[in-house]
This record gives structure tokens, sequence and C-alpha cells, in this order.
């Protein structure tokens, strides 16, 4: 008799990092280097561990119908499926609605053998929280142009 999977017996997924998120994270790292050697080792430590426990823990999230949230935004900027994590650099989390020591990891799910399930995560791009966005650019522009081509009131 066939049982439903736990998703505890699944490998860890492969880790890849595009060619954009290599350079934003060696970018990244030499620029804390410059403020604090310490911040910068911490960055590099604590976004390691982020995507080794990605690889870990997702395929049996997946299996088990708990899938990583889809980053709306971010699919549309990066056109394909996007999502996000955090972490942060500071010695403890910061508080709510805070960006001092956070950085977000924006990732996709590969199928690389067209099982429909994922082997590989692949990190698209890693950004200062404080930073703006591309995506982020695009939505303003288009309210912009919006609020632009609104009918105006006369009278």
């Amino acid at each position: 008799m066939p049982t439903e999977s736990t998703g505890r017996d699944l490998p860890p997924l492969e880790l890849r990092v595009s060619q954009k998120a290599t350079l934003q994270i060696k970018a990244a790292r030499q620029w804390l280097r410059g403020l604090d050697p310490t911040t910068e080792r911490r960055f590099a430590r604590r976004l390691d561990t982020l995507l080794i426990q990605l690889c870990e823990e997702l395929p049996s999230k997946i299996a088990t119908g708990r899938p990583p949230q889809l980053d709306e935004k971010a699919s549309i900027g990066l056109l394909r499926p996007a999502f996000q994590e955090r972490f942060y650099t500071s010695e403890k989390k910061p508080p709510p609605r805070s960006n001092a020591s956070t950085w977000r990891v924006f990732y996709g799910l590969l199928d690389t053998d067209g099982d429909n399930q994922p082997e590989a995560l692949e990190v698209l791009r890693v950004y200062h929280a404080a930073a703006e966005l591309p995506w982020d650019r695009i939505e303003a522009l288009e309210t912009n142009q919006n609020e632009d081509n609104s009918p105006q009131e006369t009278g």
C-alpha cells in the first residue's frame, strides 16, 4: 500500500547562482568589508546558511503541500517565477519595519529533468532591503502614467 510522502527522504536542491547575483554578492561583500569586516563575514555566513537551509528544506515543504510563496512583483520584474527570503547582518534581528542590516535574496526553482518537481534553486538577485528594486520603478512609472492619463475635473 503506497504511503503519502513526508518529503524526508528527498535530496536537497542543487544550488546555482546567476551571474547577476554573483556580481551583487561580490559588490555587497566589498562594500561591507569597507564598513566593517565583521559584518562582511556575518553577511557571507548568514547568506550561506540561508541558502543551504532552503536547499535542504524546500523539497519536503513542496512535497507536503507547503511551497514558498511567490513574489508577484519580483516574478514580473524577473520574467519568471521568483521567491524572496530575508536575512540579517546585525547581531540581533532588527525591529519591525526597519531595513537596517536586512538583505533580500530572490530565487527561482528549476525543474532540470522535466518531472514537474524542482531539482535546483537558483539565486537570481541579492539586494539590501533599503534598495529600490527595479520592478518597483516599473510600478511607479505605471502609476504615474495612469495618473497622467486619468480624466481631469474641470470647473
